[in-house]
């Protein structure tokens, strides 16, 4: 299992009414979060797309526990449990700078041909970055 953190400082203009992080955002945060560790291993989205390859997000998974405020210190634990065929999934542990967990999350994102937009298993070099991470860890 490969895991990587992310820092990143909740913006006024994440915040609601209620001058809570709005959920929507914390969508935003995964995103960020799965790129860097992506980003660590070597991978980055432009590498899959210009080897004809694209990874939309299918399912998405949030357990809500506390609310972040704006100027809180986030930190995005980023899990990525071993591969399954053209399905990859990134778990995530969220918490502010006082380590209070504020929520926990799921992404399930495919593989799929960029022209035909079929699902397909990853790519070798991708294959590759992920066993030479965990091997590494």
């Amino acid at each position: 299992m490969i895991s990587f953190s992310t820092k990143l400082r909740v913006q006024y203009c994440d915040t609601d009414q209620m001058s809570f992080a709005h959920h929507s955002n914390y969508v935003k945060y995964f995103e960020l979060a799965r790129l860097e560790l992506l980003r660590s291993i070597g991978v980055s989205y432009v590498s899959i797309e210009e080897a004809g390859f694209i990874l939309p997000v299918v399912d998405v998974k949030i357990h809500y526990i506390k609310p972040a405020f704006y100027d809180d210190e986030l930190l995005i634990e980023t899990r990525l449990p071993a591969l399954k065929g053209a399905r990859i999934v990134f778990l995530y542990h969220v918490t502010n700078q006082h380590g209070k967990l504020i929520c926990e999350g799921e992404t399930t994102l495919a593989f799929a041909g960029k022209v035909n937009k079929r699902a397909c298993h990853p790519p070798a070099f991708f294959i590759n970055a992920v066993h030479n991470a965990e091997v590494a860890v």
